[in-house]
């Protein structure tokens, strides 16, 4: 860093080196920002497969079938959605954990 400003100097002088410093500089700003989390965003989704009697089972057997988003921002919570062959909601809300199973909140 500290040889880009030694070269760059005042990006508001009326240098040949602006237009370089410029796009460094730039590139800088955009790399930094790709490595900070996005915590708030922060979901891992994964499918969970159960037979007519809630067992769970391999995809081929399945009668319903589970959606499980992972809020990794805050408290550790799973939002999960089941549903029907026909993709028909079954029953959504949010567990504290998945086995054992563990509700939190309202679920429909």
């Amino acid at each position: 860093m500290p040889e880009f400003v030694a070269y760059c100097g005042n990006l508001l002088t009326s240098s040949p080196n602006n237009f370089y410093c410029l796009r460094m500089l730039i590139r800088l700003i955009f790399t930094a920002l790709l490595m900070i989390p996005l915590s708030g965003i922060s979901q891992v989704v994964d499918t969970m497969y159960f037979d007519r009697n809630w067992e769970q089972s391999a995809r081929p057997d399945a009668y319903y079938y589970r959606i499980i988003s992972i809020d990794t921002s805050g408290d550790f919570r799973f939002h999960v959605a089941d549903y029907y062959p026909d993709k028909q909601v079954q029953m959504t809300g949010t567990y504290k954990s998945i086995r054992p199973d563990n509700k939190d909140g309202h679920f429909t």
